[in-house]
């Protein structure tokens, strides 16, 4: 391969990288080859193609010195919602992800029909993964005993929000907090300020067993959690209570409310990054396993970027990164495979 990078024919640089995976002899394929491709493709082989490059590229993160302990992962659903194949749009895909706060990625994700197959989808995710040493976050509609007792059984701990789909374990906890049980740590966070609008986020815990939690429906739960919001734009202040059920410790509540605020990574750091940098909603690829492969090719796409230092150590979003690969294909050479 010729030299490569920004000043050269860049048309002719993207030909010969592709011409090292494909044979060519033929010409470029076009776009609909590409797509027939992956309409194609097993998605179930591909999933196990990108949960095998995902373990690749975590070994290194650690290598590169990723911090011991616990970590956070959060388990979280979204549509593609150009995906659908008819009017009324409930045949769009949803997409079950498991997102990794410390290392930046997505660890593996599994497709449904309709977002109220996550309570099925979910179980499934989750024996994909090893949950050594993680805590699992996620939000209500996963707040399942069965989830509870897999994640356990796997060697995980869980992190649950509770709502009304759970109502005697939220009557258990909101009596718990308002019946003068006693509180056994309480965290906060500094008041932020930014964007018009000021917020304090504070969290306090009260044991499970005491509040009457049933061990046998969620095994080892050690700790309920209220984690309260408070916002105020202009002169009006609005709050919430979030509550959570937990089988980690009930000591540490500044740990606890950064777990808590973990899990909403996956959606400021994978699915936003999804819709407004990689457009996935406005994707109207839907045939066959279309949809569904672009949707991990997506992912795989996150996972590299993240995992690659900015060009000339320069800090860069994931839009300019990825315009930097464009400009300079040595730098995708280190994005794709690490090496220039």
């Amino acid at each position: 391969m010729r030299g490569l990078g920004r000043g050269r024919d860049l048309r002719q640089d993207y030909i010969d990288l592709l011409g090292l995976f494909l044979d060519l002899s033929a010409g470029v394929p076009s776009h609909d080859t590409f797509e027939r491709v992956f309409r194609a493709l097993n998605p179930d082989a591909f999933e196990q193609f990108f949960q095998g490059y995902v373990t690749t590229l975590s070994r290194a993160g650690k290598a590169k010195g990723l911090e011991p302990g616990l970590q956070s992962l959060a388990i979280d659903g979204k549509t593609l919602r150009s995906s659908f194949k008819d009017a009324n749009r409930s045949t769009a895909v949803h997409m079950v992800s498991a997102w990794s706060h410390e290392q930046g990625m997505v660890l593996g994700q599994i497709a449904t029909d309709v977002k109220s197959n996550e309570i099925t989808a979910i179980p499934r995710l989750l024996e994909m993964l090893d949950l050594t040493r993680r805590v699992v976050s996620i939000d209500a509609m996963g707040c399942q005993r069965d989830i509870a007792k897999q994640i356990v059984e796997q060697g995980g701990f869980y992190l649950l929000q509770i709502k009304g789909n759970q109502e005697n374990l939220l009557e258990l906890t909101e009596r718990g907090f308002a019946g003068g049980l006693p509180i056994l740590s309480q965290a906060s966070t500094p008041i932020e300020v930014g964007h018009g609008r000021t917020e304090l986020r504070s969290l306090d815990t009260v044991s499970a067993v005491d509040a009457g939690v049933d061990l046998n429906d969620w095994p080892d739960a050690q700790t309920l959690i209220r984690q309260r919001g408070v916002r105020g734009i202009g002169q009006e202040v609005s709050g919430h209570d979030r509550y959570y059920l937990t089988n980690l410790p009930h000591d540490d509540a500044e740990d606890l409310l950064g777990r808590c605020r973990h899990h909403w990574g996956v959606e400021n750091k994978l699915h936003w990054v999804l819709d407004v940098v990689l457009k996935e909603d406005g994707s109207r690829i839907r045939e066959d396993h279309g949809a569904e492969n672009m949707a991990r090719l997506r992912r795989l796409a996150v996972n590299l970027i993240n995992a690659a230092p900015p060009p000339h150590g320069k800090k860069m979003s994931q839009k300019m990164k990825r315009k930097a690969a464009g400009w300079d294909l040595n730098y995708l050479l280190n994005i794709m495979f690490g090496v220039a």
